[in-house]
C-alpha cells in the first residue's frame, strides 16, 4: 500500500509541498526555534524515500543554493544570539525545501499551484487586516488611518499579530499578479476544463481582498515596485514582439541598443541616487526615503566589518545598535535592504550566492517570455505572473526587506522555484547534465581557491580576515546581554587580551584598516584609557568621516579628556546626545568618577 501511494509521483510529491509549506508556516509563527516542524515536512518526504522515490529534482544553481546554506550554518556560528539564529537557520532550510518542491511538482499543476499563492495572500491580507492596529502603527495616509480605525471598531478582536506593514504590502504585491493570471486563465474563452468561471470569480474575490490588504498596508515602496516590474514586464513583451519579426541584423542591433539603454540608464539611476530619493520623499505620505539611504549607508560599514563571514543570522539589530548607533538598546531589527541585510549577516559570499539564484531565475523567467512553443494558456499566463512577481520581490528589496530581514520568511526562494518549474524544462537544463554540475562544482572549486589565495598573497585582504575573526568574537563578548540598556565598562581578560592583539596585527598588516582601527578605539573607551581611544579614533575619523559610531565615541572621548570644544564640533551632529549626557552626570556617580560626571554636565551647557 505504502509502495502504491508513493509511486503516484503526482500526489506524493504535492504530500510533500504541503508537509513543507505547513511546516515552515509553524517555523515562521513560533516565537522560538524547534526543530519538531521539520519532522512534519520530513515524514512525506521520508516516505517517498521509503518507496524508492526522490520527491525533489536537480535545479542548474543546485551548487549556489549549497553555498548559500554553507554561509548560513556559518552565520550560526558568528551570530551573537545562537537562539534567534538558530530561528532564523531553520525557517531558511524551510525556504530551501520549499522551493524544491515546488519545482518537482507535476507539469500541468499551475493553476492548482495559483490558486495555493491566492490561498496564501488572502491569509496574509486577512490576518493583517484583522489584527493590525492603525492607533499604534499608523499609516503612511491619514485616509488610510481613518478607514483602519473605523474597521477597528466594528471588527470582532479574534487574533493578535504584530508586523511591519511594509513587509506584509511587500509579501502582498509579489502574491498580486497571480490572481489576475488564474482570472485571466478561466475566461469564458479559455480552454480549461469545465468549472472554470467559478475558479475565476473565486480567484476574483481573493484579489479583492489581497489588494485591499495591500492599499491598507501603506507601503509605497511596494506599491511602486509592483508598477515598476508591471512596466518592465509589458516593455519587455513589446520588446519581443517586435524583435520576433526583424531580419537577424536588426533584432542583433536591436539587442545591442536595448543593452546600452539599460546600461545607460542603470549609471544614470546610481550616479543620481539622491536625486531620487529626494523624489520618493516627496510622494504623498511620511517622509522615509532619506532615512532609509542613510540605514543604508550606515549598513553598508557593517558588510565592510564581517566580508567573509557575515555578522550572523539575525544579527543586524544588534550589531548597528552597537556599532553604528553606540547605543545598548534595539533601534532597527534590519537595514530596509534585502541584498544588504543578505551581506551583512551571510557574508559577501552569501550574498553573491544569492544574487546569482535570483539572476539565474530571472533569466529563466525572460526566457520563459520569450520561447515560441506553444504552451497551455495557464501555463503562459503563471509564467507572465511569476516574471512580474520576481521583478517585484527584486525591486522591492532595494527599499524594504520583506522576505529575509529579522526572523526571515519561509518564501526568501518561492520564486526562483517557480521560474524553474514553469520552465517545463528537460532535465539537462535542470541540473540532470552530469558536465553542468561538473562546470558549477569546478567554478565553486575556482572561487574558494582565489579567495583563499587572495588571503595569503595580499596583506589588505589578509589584513580585513583577522578584523572580521576579531569583530566576530567582540560582538559575542559585548551583545551577549543585548539589549541591555547599559552601556559597558572593562574589556579585561584573557578573550578581550586576543581579541585586541588581533586588531593590532590587522593594522600592522593594513594600516587603513578602519573596522580594526574603530574597535581598538572602543575597546580603550571601555577600559577608560581616553587618552589612546581618542589616537585609534582620530585614525578611525581620518579615514570615513561619515561613520556616525567614530563621530559620536570621539566626540565623547574628548569630554572625558576635558577638550569640550572639540568634543561639540562632533557631538552637535548626534541628536541624542543631550538625553545621554543627562544620564552620564548620574552614571558616572554611580560609577564613582565623580570628575567625569562633572564634565558631562559641563558638555550639557554646551550643547544646551
Amino acid at each position: 500500500m505504502l509502495n502504491n501511494w508513493a509511486v503516484l509521483k503526482r500526489w506524493s510529491n504535492l504530500f510533500v509541498l504541503i508537509g513543507v509549506s505547513f511546516s515552515g508556516s509553524l517555523l515562521f509563527l513560533l516565537k522560538r526555534p524547534a526543530w519538531w516542524p521539520l519532522l512534519i515536512a520530513l515524514i512525506p518526504i521520508g516516505l517517498a524515500f521509503s518507496a524508492g522515490h526522490f520527491p525533489f529534482r536537480r535545479v542548474g544553481f543546485d551548487w549556489v543554493v549549497g553555498v548559500f546554506g554553507l554561509t548560513a550554518i556559518l552565520g550560526l556560528w558568528t551570530a551573537y544570539d545562537p537562539t534567534s539564529a538558530l530561528q532564523k537557520f531553520l525557517i531558511l532550510i524551510a525556504s530551501i525545501l520549499l522551493s524544491y518542491s515546488i519545482v518537482a511538482q507535476k507539469t500541468g499543476d499551475e493553476q492548482l499551484i495559483g490558486f495555493l499563492l491566492i490561498g496564501l495572500g488572502c491569509a496574509i491580507s486577512a490576518a493583517f487586516l484583522w489584527a493590525h492596529d492603525w492607533r499604534a502603527q499608523p499609516a503612511d495616509y491619514e485616509w488610510i488611518n481613518r478607514l483602519g480605525r473605523s474597521w477597528e471598531a466594528v471588527r470582532p478582536p479574534i487574533i493578535t499579530w504584530r508586523t511591519a506593514p511594509n513587509k506584509v504590502g511587500g509579501v502582498l504585491a509579489t502574491l498580486f499578479p497571480y490572481t489576475i493570471a488564474v482570472v485571466w486563465a478561466n475566461l469564458p474563452s479559455s480552454k480549461c476544463v469545465p468549472g472554470g468561471w467559478g475558479r475565476g470569480i473565486l480567484a476574483l474575490l481573493a484579489g479583492l481582498l489581497i489588494a485591499v490588504g495591500l492599499l491598507m498596508s501603506s507601503s509605497r515602496g511596494a506599491w511602486l515596485s509592483l508598477t515598476f516590474a508591471s512596466l518592465l514586464w509589458l516593455l519587455a513583451l513589446v520588446y519581443w514582439r517586435i524583435q520576433a519579426r526583424l531580419r537577424p541584423l536588426a533584432r542583433w542591433l536591436l539587442r545591442i541598443s536595448g543593452m546600452l539603454l539599460g546600461a545607460v540608464v542603470a549609471v544614470l539611476i546610481f550616479s543620481r541616487i539622491q536625486t531620487f530619493v529626494h523624489w520618493f520623499d516627496r510622494l504623498p505620505g511620511l517622509a522615509s526615503g532619506q532615512s532609509r539611504a542613510e540605514i543604508a549607508t550606515n549598513s553598508l560599514r557593517l558588510v565592510v566589518d564581517f566580508p567573509f563571514s557575515g555578522g550572523g543570522l539575525n544579527s543586524f539589530s544588534g550589531l548597528y545598535s552597537q556599532y553604528i548607533q553606540s547605543i545598548p538598546y534595539y533601534l532597527f531589527g534590519y537595514s530596509h535592504n534585502f541584498y544588504l541585510d543578505v551581506a551583512i549577516e551571510q557574508g559577501v559570499i552569501g550574498l553573491v550566492s544569492l544574487v546569482l539564484i535570483f539572476g539565474i531565475s530571472l533569466f529563466v523567467g525572460f526566457r520563459n517570455l520569450y520561447r515560441e512553443d506553444p504552451a497551455p494558456r495557464s501555463l503562459s499566463l503563471m509564467r507572465n505572473a511569476t516574471l512580474v512577481a520576481l521583478m517585484t520581490m527584486l525591486l522591492h528589496g532595494f527599499v524594504d526587506d520583506a522576505f529575509y530581514g529579522e526572523m526571515g520568511t519561509p518564501l526568501v526562494f518561492l520564486f526562483p522555484g517557480l521560474s524553474i518549474y514553469l520552465a517545463n524544462e528537460n532535465p539537462g537544463f535542470l541540473g540532470g547534465n552530469h558536465s553542468h554540475r561538473r562546470y558549477g562544482e569546478f567554478v565553486l572549486a575556482v572561487i574558494a581557491l582565489m579567495a583563499f589565495g587572495l588571503m595569503w598573497v595580499f596583506p589588505k585582504v589578509g589584513s580585513y580576515w583577522n578584523t572580521n575573526l576579531a569583530a566576530v568574537q567582540m560582538a559575542k563578548l559585548q551583545l551577549k546581554d543585548f539589549p541591555s540598556g547599559r552601556w559597558q565598562l572593562g574589556a579585561e581578560g584573557e578573550e578581550w587580551n586576543s581579541i585586541e592583539k588581533t586588531f593590532l596585527r590587522a593594522i600592522e598588516q593594513n594600516s587603513q584598516n578602519r573596522p580594526a582601527v574603530y574597535r581598538l578605539g572602543l575597546i580603550a573607551m571601555m577600559r577608560m584609557d581616553f587618552t589612546k581611544a581618542a589616537d585609534f579614533l582620530t585614525l578611525a575619523y581620518q579615514l570615513d568621516p561619515g561613520h556616525r559610531g567614530t563621530i559620536k565615541n570621539l566626540g565623547y572621548c574628548y569630554i572625558w579628556l576635558g577638550q569640550p570644544e572639540q568634543a561639540l564640533s562632533f557631538l552637535k551632529k548626534i541628536p541624542e546626545a543631550r538625553q545621554e549626557l543627562e544620564a552620564y552626570t548620574g552614571w558616572w556617580g554611580l560609577q564613582g568618577r565623580p570628575d567625569l560626571a562633572k564634565k558631562a554636565a559641563q558638555m550639557l551647557k554646551l550643547l544646551q
